[in-house]
């Protein structure tokens, strides 16, 4: 790990770093934390690396700053405090460069609140990550009011989350960014699917959608399928 860490410090070639279940001890997360200030690193993994809560903090305050270059942060799988999460949600409505955010497998549930209202200030982020987070109804609920004015967000992942989506499928009628949904891997209660059907009739921007192992109810599947008799925007549904 300081090896690593060593050559990274004068490194201007790499870009992308991957550093997926490697358990990053305190000493080399806080040295990578400052080597990504100087380095043209923009797309840095790591998932189930044990990375500390602090460590998470410190990134937090340099995307806040601007000082690191990074489009990409893919963070599953630790366990990381609602304090840091909420460093980290408040450094997204100051950071320029941050693209794409995996957060999937965390306890990111606790703050999506906070998560979606930064969104309604945030123009930069395009792709988010939030399967399996334990999303509650008020979390969606803010994320649908977050869809209506959001016109950058591209990609959403609420996958693996058990809660009612009703509400943010409404906010479909109207968001113009969103061409990636995936709310697949949990329980499909009609009434969702009466509001996804509405949004599908009106939406034109949509073109991946993803309901997987939801489709055990008939009415599901013909208030669905009536809908894509309309819409001629989706280009790929995966209902397997």
């Amino acid at each position: 790990g300081r090896n690593l860490a060593r050559a990274l410090t004068n490194n201007k070639f790499i870009t992308d770093l991957n550093l997926n279940d490697n358990y990053i001890v305190h000493e080399l997360g806080e040295f990578l934390m400052t080597i990504l200030s100087y380095n043209n690193i923009t797309s840095i993994s790591l998932r189930s690396t044990k990375i500390s809560s602090e460590m998470v903090t410190v990134l937090s305050q340099d995307l806040k700053l601007n000082k690191v270059k990074l489009r990409y942060l893919n963070l599953s799988r630790n366990k990381i405090s609602s304090d840091a999460m909420v460093a980290l949600i408040e450094a997204l409505e100051d950071n320029t460069t941050l693209r794409n955010l995996d957060l999937s497998d965390t306890a990111a549930g606790q703050i999506g609140r906070e998560l979606a209202k930064s969104l309604e200030k945030n123009n930069k982020l395009k792709i988010l990550n939030l399967s399996n987070c334990n999303i509650r109804v008020n979390v969606v609920n803010a994320l649908e009011n977050a869809l209506r004015t959001n016109d950058t967000l591209s990609d959403l992942d609420l996958s693996y989350n058990s809660c009612s989506m009703s509400n943010l499928l409404k906010a479909l009628e109207t968001n113009s960014s969103l061409t990636k949904l995936d709310i697949g891997h949990r329980d499909f209660h009609l009434e969702e699917v009466e509001a996804l059907a509405n949004a599908l009739k009106i939406n034109n921007t949509l073109t991946h959608l993803y309901i997987s192992k939801t489709m055990d109810d008939p009415e599901i599947g013909y208030a669905l399928f009536e809908a894509l008799e309309v819409n001629k925007r989706l280009t790929d549904l995966d209902l397997k």
